[in-house]
């Protein structure tokens, strides 16, 4: 994941790559009023292989010792489904 922000969108930009995927996942996104929560949208292939769809990725400061990331897609009725959580602590 690269992540940065661009004042000339005014937003955070970035992507997303595994490899296990033949793709790019370009971000944008904005910061919530708080400073603390990052949602991050794309769009890419849908799980079952059959064209695109939308995903947004959520990173919230918890505190300073920890952090979550939130993965989720939007189903065909305009729904999101979350498909990953990730709770990052410092040690």
């Amino acid at each position: 994941m690269t992540l940065g922000f661009d004042p000339a969108k005014n937003a955070y930009v970035g992507t997303f790559v595994g490899s296990m995927m033949n793709n790019i996942w370009p971000y944008h996104g904005v910061l919530d009023e708080t400073g603390k929560r990052l949602t991050l949208n794309s769009e890419g292939p849908k799980f079952d292989g059959e064209g695109t769809g939308l995903y947004r990725d959520t990173i919230e400061i918890v505190d300073p010792d920890q952090w979550l990331m939130i993965s989720e897609m939007q189903g065909d009725q305009g729904e999101w489904t979350q498909f990953m959580r990730g709770v990052h602590k410092r040690r």
